[in-house]
């Protein structure tokens, strides 16, 4: 899809703008890079929360910070992405100041503004816009003055889609179109009102509806013409599954096969994962899939700590869910860890949330075969966005889709 070009000015301002540092709120004098990271975390609690910090969370978001666990951009989401910033129910335009005002530490201009509420309109996640204002040398030099890296949301290229403004047309026989306020018709994958479309340009734009096969994969389509993107029940269940791991992405695909013997053409579902963190390796290529235990033991920084579903892809390597502090117990997940899903977290392992690595475990061990690779090529569905852990106190915790 091509930006408009008021569009690519204001991405190219976000990124490559110099620091307008009246309105940063440079920290104060501090003496210790502890102290510096404190009034980080208070910043954020002041101005995104509007309240001070409570105990737990400082020391969390502090701590986190400080061991290198978390960084500005982890903040950033869950701060904004948080239950309590959610229960406010800002107004799009309300969420937009106030990213110009935490991340980039300045007021909103005007095409800026008229632009990202666009996309909003259009139906971009906010994440998504998030992200591109996170990614961005305003926040990097924000995140500087505090002694802190900024870290980054990995922009998922199929929810970079920018949502087009225009409405719907309806032909009498239930034929679906889009027309932009331009006039134009939209043609091939788009993104609208947060769900995916596909207008077939073989068709006059025409919405697809039903099982569609779109460059070689076999997708579907929903009654209102919306992509599915879980067709684990439609299908039923398998006997074998071909499944993907994107380290660029962190995020595993599920893919089954039209006819026995044929080709994995089938996108089954999306997952989200977090792989190898900075100082350890990936392993790439294909391996057969191992069924390991209920409960597993893993290393953790010389402790002990155990995951749930574990399923052996080669060697010490595995799929298993987020770690726990004891062996057997489900309400001892370590919030910390599981809060991190999506980005790089692991030795090398695949983590997954609960409900995702009991699915591997259940209906891939000893059948199907995994290819781990890294690449920035957009997956079939959208990677999902996690539940928040159910916490239960300090880092004890409960995986919200272990049910």
């Amino acid at each position: 899809m091509k930006l408009t070009r008021s569009a690519r000015t204001v991405i190219v301002s976000l990124l490559t703008a110099s620091v307008l540092l009246g309105f940063i709120r440079v920290p104060v004098s501090a003496t210790t890079r502890e102290e510096y990271v404190r009034q980080f975390v208070e910043r954020m609690y002041t101005m995104v929360l509007g309240r001070t910090s409570d105990p737990y969370g400082k020391n969390y978001w502090t701590s986190g910070i400080l061991n290198g666990q978390l960084d500005g951009a982890s903040c950033a989401i869950g701060f904004f992405e948080s239950d309590e910033y959610k229960a406010k129910n800002k107004s799009d335009e309300a969420y937009v100041r106030a990213l110009y005002s935490v991340i980039l530490g300045r007021s909103a201009d005007p095409e800026g503004l008229t632009t990202w509420l666009s996309y909003l309109a259009g139906g971009t996640p906010r994440l998504y816009v998030l992200g591109g204002f996170v990614n961005s040398n305003e926040y990097t030099s924000i995140c500087n003055s505090y002694g802190i890296t900024r870290g980054e949301i990995p922009m998922d290229p199929n929810q970079a889609q920018i949502g087009t403004p225009g409405s719907f047309e309806t032909g009498e026989d239930g034929s679906l179109y889009f027309n932009t306020t331009s006039g134009t018709r939209l043609t091939g994958w788009q993104r609208v009102n947060g769900n995916r479309y596909y207008f077939d340009p073989a068709n006059g734009g025409r919405a697809v509806t039903g099982w569609t096969y779109i460059g070689g994969l076999k997708y579907y389509f929903d009654d209102q013409h919306r992509l599915v993107q879980n067709v684990d029940s439609i299908i039923g269940r398998q006997s074998s599954y071909y499944v993907t791991v994107n380290h660029a992405t962190e995020t595993v695909m599920i893919y089954a096969q039209e006819t026995p013997g044929g080709p994995y053409n089938i996108p089954v579902r999306a997952m989200v994962c977090s792989s190898a963190r900075a100082g350890y390796d990936n392993i790439e290529g294909t391996y057969r899939i191992r069924r390991g235990s209920r409960w597993g033991v893993l290393g953790n920084d010389g402790a002990w700590v155990y995951g749930q579903y574990t399923c052996q892809i080669s060697g010490n390597y595995l799929f298993h869910s987020c770690w726990y502090h004891e062996n057997g117990n489900p309400d001892s997940l370590s919030v910390s860890q599981y809060n991190r899903l999506g980005s790089p977290a692991s030795h090398g392992c695949i983590r997954l949330c609960v409900a995702d690595a009991r699915w591997i475990y259940e209906n891939c061990a000893n059948t199907s075969n995994v290819y781990l690779f890294s690449s920035n090529e957009p997956a079939p569905f959208d990677r999902p966005v996690p539940l928040p852990a159910i916490q239960l106190r300090g880092d004890y915790g409960h995986d919200p889709t272990d049910v």
